[in-house]
């Protein structure tokens, strides 16, 4: 058996992509944390990659491939390389 995970992401979550002050909550326990995006966003592009990274990593020590996919991207065209790729390892 072959487990892969597919982590879909929004673009405004891989690159806080807002503009200006914005207020964050989390909605499992209801605190909230304010943010100036012009001021975090290069730290928060890079700890989201570095996660990222780990994550694949931890996964992959386990023989679970991870692919981070945009929520932007096309499905069909996501499989589809995903399938070509797959096909070439096989």
């Amino acid at each position: 058996n072959e487990v892969m995970v597919f982590h879909l992401m929004g673009e405004q979550e891989l690159e806080l992509g807002f503009e200006g002050s914005v207020t964050f909550r989390d909605l499992e326990i209801g605190s909230t944390l304010k943010v100036d995006t012009r001021a975090e966003k290069a730290r928060y592009t890079g700890r989201v990659q570095s996660w990222i990274k780990e994550s694949r990593l931890r996964l992959l020590e386990k023989d679970v491939n991870y692919y981070t996919v945009s929520m932007a991207e096309n499905i069909s065209d996501v499989l589809r390389d995903f399938l070509k790729i797959r096909r070439n390892f096989r």
